[in-house]
């Protein structure tokens, strides 16, 4: 009888297509992975109304599966916790399902009794049809939508029609509440017809929209190519003009936004960049919900403020540097470069523990294809000398040569002269460094090695490590408790010798 129960639970397992997904103590399921994300795709298609939490950032690639369908739409709690989901949808092999009238194409296409918060959305939408947005294509019943990020780029090539909006294509059903939210996507398309900022289409039902910000991405359409077809753009808020559905907007800010039909409340560039706006946003809540996030300098939720996330290389290194002091995640090794050789062509490293100060141009070294999260750090780092990295904080033309020195850029986890160029429009992304070494040295080199066998770092020495942290062996193994053998470990994220 225990065997046949098992072999029933396996086959109702894997028919549902979530056999692998782990759920936690609440009975949420675990989101971690592109897997994860389709297994909850195929287990909503039996049981709506369940419950997930992301546990990790994913890149969802060329994948396109998507969360619920008209037949059975989302009806439960997805709570992203901070993490981002990255699409890449194309439509031209998406078809509209029967008993809907128009696409729709969104990462949760069709939800009805949802809520869905603490999500960051990137990536962009190939459009051919009509309908697409950055998180919810069809909403029946009563939603709710609260502390979400939205910077999804859609962009048509629709001959006919378009309707797209940041968050939710369409408003079919009872009641929509969307708190606390912000787009600060592009939205571009071939005819220019019909979109909004939040809702792309609101044909039923009441709508609040309460302390969500509009920033539109250069780039966007913001007037409609003929405001006198009906078809227009709306700031946040798409309606019906035959039935007039009721929307309510509560402190709701726009930066750079659609223009034909203007809601909420209009923000300039200093007040956008000087904290004002997130102060407005915030509303003198208890709660904190709104701050200004120091990487980007712009009015942010705290749950996705002040960090970043970061992909380490096929080739398992990459450079970084950001305008603000940064920590590093368990995992992910920072290192700065010193004593050129120039006999062997080669740059050594030295590892760095502790917080990363600003505008520092440093080596990275994790799991190729891992995606970590780099977070603002709250203490005083310590200086650094002798760097041969120079920090690239925002986008930039860098020259072969500076003066006496040439500059080399990472490419395939070495260091590779920057071509010769003198279009100032070709530009080093912005949190990258570059490799800068005195010409005279370097002789004809056209690539220069890293040379791993760096210095060992000593920030604590005998009785000064912190009792209440975590000890970690040197290849990142967590230990039970203070190491009882003498050695070189790590604490509180510094390099210990005990």
């Amino acid at each position: 009888m225990k065997k046949l129960f098992t072999l029933l639970t396996l086959f109702l397992s894997i028919s549902s297509g979530a056999w692998a997904i782990e759920q936690d103590t609440d009975g949420y399921y675990l989101i971690g992975s592109v897997q994860d994300w389709q297994d909850f795709a195929a287990l909503v298609q039996t049981t709506p109304d369940i419950n997930a939490r992301m546990t990790a950032d994913i890149d969802l690639g060329d994948d396109q599966t998507m969360i619920g369908t008209y037949a059975k739409p989302f009806a439960g709690v997805f709570d992203g916790q901070g993490h981002k989901l990255t699409i890449n949808y194309n439509t031209s092999s998406m078809f509209v399902e029967s008993g809907q009238s128009y696409l729709g194409a969104a990462p949760f296409k069709d939800i009805c009794g949802a809520t869905i918060k603490n999500l960051h959305i990137a990536g962009n939408i190939s459009v051919d049809k009509i309908g697409a947005t950055g998180l919810v294509g069809w909403s029946y019943g009563t939603n709710v939508i609260e502390k979400c990020w939205s910077e999804v780029d859609i962009i048509s090539s629709n001959s006919t029609a378009d309707t797209f909006a940041g968050f939710v294509f369409r408003q079919d059903g009872t009641r929509l509440d969307i708190n606390d939210c912000i787009y600060t996507g592009k939205i571009s398309s071939t005819q220019k017809l019909a979109h909004a900022g939040f809702i792309g289409h609101h044909t039923a039902g009441d709508v609040y929209l309460n302390y969500c910000f509009l920033n539109l991405a250069d780039g966007s359409d913001t007037k409609s190519r003929d405001s006198g077809i009906g078809s227009v753009f709306y700031t946040f808020v798409r309606w019906n003009a035959s039935n007039h559905p009721s929307a309510t907007f509560n402190r709701c800010y726009y930066l750079n936004s659609f223009q034909d039909n203007m809601q909420g409340i209009a923000t300039t560039s200093e007040e956008y960049a000087n904290g004002t706006t997130a102060t407005n946003l915030q509303n003198g809540r208890d709660e904190e919900v709104w701050v200004q996030d120091i990487f980007t300098n712009q009015p942010m939720m705290k749950v996705f403020a002040n960090k970043m996330s970061y992909t380490v290389p096929a080739s398992g290194i990459g450079t970084f540097s950001t305008a603000t002091a940064v920590t590093m995640p368990e995992g992910l090794r920072a290192y700065c470069c010193k004593n050129y050789n120039s006999t062997a062509g080669t740059i050594a490293t030295k590892e760095i523990t502790g917080a990363i100060p600003a505008n520092t141009g440093i080596l990275l070294r994790g799991t190729a294809g891992e995606i970590y999260t780099i977070t603002a750090s709250s203490e005083t780092p310590e200086a650094i000398s002798e760097n041969a990295l120079v920090a690239v904080t925002e986008a930039t033309h860098v020259d072969q040569t500076e003066g006496e020195y040439t500059n080399f850029m990472m490419k395939g986890g070495k260091f590779i002269k920057i071509a010769a160029s003198s279009n100032p429009d070709e530009k080093m992304p912005a949190n990258r460094a570059y490799l800068q070494l005195p010409t005279a040295s370097i002789a004809n080199s056209l690539n220069i090695e890293i040379d791993w066998k760096e210095e060992t770092v000593i920030s604590n020495v005998n009785g000064n490590w912190n009792y209440k942290e975590a000890w970690y062996t040197l290849d990142g193994r967590k230990l039970c408790g203070i190491p009882a053998n003498g050695g070189v470990y790590i604490n509180n994220g510094k390099k210990v010798i005990k």
